[in-house]
């Protein structure tokens, strides 16, 4: 069994530095790759691995632990597995969960999931395939109304949640509607209507209108999939 004794490792967050942090290698750094080939193919680019420090320019999702921190992450996963637990309307969702672990270890095995993700450092080992497993023991349960569900509790969670700056929610809806569509064709059910498809797209369009990659800048030169490949 995993200890739930959460790493040391993890720095404090941008707000508490002089420069916001560059977003740091991960064992899930494929699944940004993915996001990145994603924003490419639709022709746009995305940012860099240093957060804008221009509060009126978006955030990706591998900037969130450099802007919120381990605490505010962790508030977020408490917030929904919370709900989850509590959840007597959908019980089987609750078990699908409540009969493999316990509330504590959830909480903490996601929040390192996040971290990961969100440009904290290495923090879920395994990352993409330990992901792919545990999805895989509970496939009967990964579809249409299963996201629903999910959905409906973390924008809850996430609404109760102090996040501490106002483009971080932007970002993770942005993540999270990359998700729920990946994990709809990998599961084989229809996400229309459950996330909106837009989003990332908007993301982009706004990353090209504030700052041209051409220009040099430090956070666009070393774009994720270019001068710092991610999954290196």
């Amino acid at each position: 069994t995993t200890s739930t004794t959460s790493t040391t490792h993890l720095s404090p967050p941008a707000t508490m530095c002089m420069r916001p942090q560059r977003a740091k290698h991960g064992y899930t750094d494929k699944l940004r790759d993915e996001y990145v080939t994603v924003c490419r193919a639709a022709g746009h680019t995305p940012g860099g691995l240093v957060p804008p420090d221009n509060s009126t320019e978006s955030l990706e999702f591998w900037h969130l632990f450099s802007v919120m921190g381990e605490d505010r992450i962790t508030a977020v996963v408490t917030a929904f597995y919370n709900r989850v637990w509590a959840d007597e309307q959908n019980p089987w969702f609750r078990d699908m969960f409540t009969s493999v672990t316990d509330l504590e270890h959830a909480i903490w095995a996601q929040t390192m999931f996040w971290v990961d993700m969100f440009g904290g450092g290495a923090a879920y080992h395994g990352g993409s395939g330990r992901l792919r497993f545990h999805h895989g023991q509970v496939a009967e349960h990964m579809n249409r109304r299963g996201g629903e569900i999910w959905l409906a509790h973390m924008n809850a969670a996430l609404d109760e949640t102090d996040l501490g700056d106002p483009r971080v929610r932007p970002a993770i809806d942005r993540w999270l509607s990359f998700t729920m569509q990946r994990y709809g064709r990998e599961f084989d059910f229809d996400t229309e209507g459950l996330v909106d498809t837009t989003l990332i797209d908007e993301s982009r369009s706004q990353h090209s209108a504030q700052a041209d990659p051409s220009k040099g800048t430090t956070d666009q030169a070393d774009s994720v999939q270019g001068n710092i490949p991610m999954s290196a």
